[in-house]
Protein backbone atom coordinates (compact mmCIF):
# COMPACT_ATOMS: atom_id res chain seq x y z
CA UNK A 1 0.00 0.00 0.00
CA UNK A 2 1.44 3.35 -1.08
CA UNK A 3 0.46 6.50 0.76
CA UNK A 4 -0.27 9.36 -1.64
CA UNK A 5 0.44 12.83 -0.34
CA UNK A 6 -0.93 14.60 -3.39
CA UNK A 7 -4.33 15.37 -1.84
CA UNK A 8 -2.79 16.17 1.53
CA UNK A 9 -0.25 18.61 0.14
CA UNK A 10 -2.94 20.21 -2.02
CA UNK A 11 -5.19 20.62 1.02
CA UNK A 12 -2.35 22.01 3.14
CA UNK A 13 -1.55 24.52 0.40
CA UNK A 14 -5.13 25.78 0.48
CA UNK A 15 -5.28 25.87 4.27
CA UNK A 16 -1.97 27.73 4.45
CA UNK A 17 -3.26 30.26 1.93
CA UNK A 18 -6.42 30.96 3.93
CA UNK A 19 -4.48 31.11 7.20
CA UNK A 20 -2.05 33.60 5.67
CA UNK A 21 -5.00 35.72 4.54
CA UNK A 22 -6.33 35.76 8.11
CA UNK A 23 -2.83 36.51 9.42
CA UNK A 24 -2.85 39.82 7.56
CA UNK A 25 -5.67 41.02 9.81
CA UNK A 26 -3.96 39.62 12.90
CA UNK A 27 -0.72 41.41 12.01
CA UNK A 28 -2.57 44.69 11.52
CA UNK A 29 -4.11 44.22 14.97
CA UNK A 30 -0.68 43.49 16.49
CA UNK A 31 0.53 46.73 14.94
CA UNK A 32 -2.39 48.64 16.46
CA UNK A 33 -1.56 47.45 19.98
CA UNK A 34 2.19 47.81 19.37
CA UNK A 35 2.85 44.17 20.29
CA UNK A 36 5.71 43.70 17.80
CA UNK A 37 8.37 45.89 16.27
CA UNK A 38 7.32 47.52 13.02
CA UNK A 39 10.13 45.75 11.15
CA UNK A 40 8.87 42.34 12.27
CA UNK A 41 5.29 43.20 11.37
CA UNK A 42 6.36 44.54 7.97
CA UNK A 43 8.36 41.38 7.21
CA UNK A 44 5.55 39.06 8.31
CA UNK A 45 2.98 41.15 6.45
CA UNK A 46 4.99 40.98 3.22
CA UNK A 47 5.48 37.25 3.69
CA UNK A 48 1.75 36.72 4.32
CA UNK A 49 0.79 38.77 1.27
CA UNK A 50 3.23 36.79 -0.90
CA UNK A 51 1.76 33.51 0.36
CA UNK A 52 -1.77 34.78 -0.28
CA UNK A 53 -0.88 35.86 -3.82
CA UNK A 54 0.79 32.48 -4.47
CA UNK A 55 -2.25 30.69 -3.02
CA UNK A 56 -4.68 32.74 -5.11
CA UNK A 57 -2.66 32.10 -8.24
CA UNK A 58 -2.52 28.34 -7.56
CA UNK A 59 -6.16 28.05 -6.51
CA UNK A 60 -8.07 30.56 -8.63
CA UNK A 61 -6.07 31.05 -11.81
CA UNK A 62 -9.16 30.10 -13.81
CA UNK A 63 -11.29 32.75 -12.07
CA UNK A 64 -9.67 36.17 -12.02
CA UNK A 65 -12.74 37.72 -10.35
CA UNK A 66 -12.00 35.78 -7.15
CA UNK A 67 -8.38 36.95 -7.19
CA UNK A 68 -9.49 40.56 -7.68
CA UNK A 69 -11.98 40.28 -4.79
CA UNK A 70 -9.36 38.86 -2.41
CA UNK A 71 -6.74 41.44 -3.32
CA UNK A 72 -9.31 44.26 -3.17
CA UNK A 73 -10.37 43.16 0.30
CA UNK A 74 -6.76 43.37 1.49
CA UNK A 75 -6.41 46.90 0.08
CA UNK A 76 -9.78 47.98 1.56
CA UNK A 77 -8.93 46.47 4.95
CA UNK A 78 -5.58 48.28 5.06
CA UNK A 79 -7.20 51.55 3.98
CA UNK A 80 -9.79 51.22 6.76
CA UNK A 81 -6.98 50.58 9.23
CA UNK A 82 -4.84 53.47 8.01
CA UNK A 83 -7.75 55.94 8.09
CA UNK A 84 -9.67 54.34 10.96
CA UNK A 85 -10.23 57.60 12.83
CA UNK A 86 -12.23 58.87 9.83
CA UNK A 87 -14.58 55.87 9.89
CA UNK A 88 -16.42 56.44 13.15
CA UNK A 89 -19.94 56.57 11.76
CA UNK A 90 -23.02 54.40 11.86
CA UNK A 91 -21.82 52.01 9.15
CA UNK A 92 -18.47 51.30 10.79
CA UNK A 93 -20.17 50.93 14.19
CA UNK A 94 -22.64 48.48 12.68
CA UNK A 95 -19.90 46.35 11.13
CA UNK A 96 -17.81 46.45 14.30
CA UNK A 97 -20.78 45.09 16.24
CA UNK A 98 -21.43 42.22 13.84
CA UNK A 99 -17.77 41.49 13.04
CA UNK A 100 -17.39 38.41 15.24
CA UNK A 101 -20.58 36.61 14.12
CA UNK A 102 -19.75 37.62 10.55
CA UNK A 103 -16.32 36.05 10.95
CA UNK A 104 -17.92 32.86 12.31
CA UNK A 105 -20.74 32.61 9.75
CA UNK A 106 -19.32 33.83 6.45
CA UNK A 107 -17.80 30.44 5.71
CA UNK A 108 -20.84 28.34 6.64
CA UNK A 109 -23.46 30.65 5.11
CA UNK A 110 -21.69 32.72 2.48
CA UNK A 111 -19.69 30.14 0.55
CA UNK A 112 -22.48 27.58 0.13
CA UNK A 113 -24.99 30.27 -0.85
CA UNK A 114 -22.53 31.80 -3.31
CA UNK A 115 -21.87 28.39 -4.88
CA UNK A 116 -25.59 27.65 -5.18
CA UNK A 117 -26.32 31.00 -6.83
CA UNK A 118 -23.43 30.75 -9.29
CA UNK A 119 -23.37 27.06 -10.16
CA UNK A 120 -26.94 25.89 -9.66
CA UNK A 121 -28.86 28.98 -10.75
CA UNK A 122 -26.21 30.44 -13.10
CA UNK A 123 -26.45 33.93 -11.64
CA UNK A 124 -23.63 36.27 -12.62
CA UNK A 125 -20.81 35.95 -10.03
CA UNK A 126 -20.64 39.62 -9.01
CA UNK A 127 -24.42 39.83 -8.57
CA UNK A 128 -24.30 36.51 -6.65
CA UNK A 129 -21.63 37.99 -4.39
CA UNK A 130 -23.80 41.03 -3.65
CA UNK A 131 -26.85 38.84 -2.92
CA UNK A 132 -24.77 36.56 -0.73
CA UNK A 133 -23.22 39.47 1.16
CA UNK A 134 -26.65 40.99 1.79
CA UNK A 135 -28.15 37.70 2.97
CA UNK A 136 -25.16 36.84 5.15
CA UNK A 137 -25.03 40.29 6.76
CA UNK A 138 -28.79 40.13 7.44
CA UNK A 139 -28.55 36.70 9.08
CA UNK A 140 -25.49 37.74 11.07
CA UNK A 141 -27.25 40.90 12.29
CA UNK A 142 -30.12 38.74 13.58
CA UNK A 143 -27.62 36.45 15.30
CA UNK A 144 -25.97 39.48 16.89
CA UNK A 145 -29.26 41.03 17.98
CA UNK A 146 -30.93 37.91 19.37
CA UNK A 147 -28.02 35.71 20.47
CA UNK A 148 -24.68 37.52 20.80
CA UNK A 149 -25.82 40.77 22.42
CA UNK A 150 -28.14 39.14 25.00
CA UNK A 151 -25.35 36.69 25.82
CA UNK A 152 -22.94 39.59 26.33
CA UNK A 153 -25.40 41.24 28.72
CA UNK A 154 -25.87 37.96 30.60
CA UNK A 155 -22.12 37.45 30.74
CA UNK A 156 -21.54 40.91 32.20
CA UNK A 157 -24.09 40.11 34.91
CA UNK A 158 -22.20 36.92 35.77
CA UNK A 159 -18.92 38.84 35.97
CA UNK A 160 -20.42 41.09 38.62
CA UNK A 161 -21.73 38.11 40.59
CA UNK A 162 -18.37 36.32 40.23
CA UNK A 163 -16.48 39.40 41.42
CA UNK A 164 -18.74 39.77 44.48
CA UNK A 165 -18.38 36.06 45.24
CA UNK A 166 -14.59 36.23 45.10
CA UNK A 167 -14.51 39.24 47.42
CA UNK A 168 -16.64 37.42 50.02
CA UNK A 169 -15.01 34.01 49.66
CA UNK A 170 -11.45 35.17 50.19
Amino acid sequence: MVLSLQGVSHSLCYDFGYISFINIGALIYLHSIRALKIQVIFFLLCLSILVVVWFLYARYLHNLLVIKIYLSSIVIFMAFYKYRWHFKGRLSTFFSKISYPLYLCHLSIGYPLLSILIFKYNIYPLFSLLLTAGATISIVWLIHKYIEYPTMILSSNFKGIYKKYNQVAY
